[in-house]
């Protein structure tokens, strides 16, 4: 099987340790490599305008550096 085909064997999580809710439909992803869930993107600023620092590591954030994403899990 190619790897890059393969399903994940962990589930994907909020990066808020006070949050860890499973991501199942839409997060919020960083440049930085960072996954939110949408009520935690709200409370970190992601609703204000650009530009934004990472709630995970603080890095400096605009525009297209933040997207949401729709999420597709395997059913496996």
């Amino acid at each position: 099987m190619d790897p890059m085909s393969a399903p994940m064997d962990a589930a994907m999580t909020c990066n808020i340790p006070e949050c860890g809710v499973r991501l199942t439909d839409e997060a919020l992803v960083t440049a930085c490599t960072h996954v939110f869930c949408l009520d935690c993107a709200r409370r970190g600023g992601f609703a204000e305008q650009p530009p934004y620092n990472c709630p995970a590591c603080q890095q400096l954030l605009i525009g297209d550096n933040v997207t949401k994403q729709t999420l597709q899990p395997s059913e496996e």
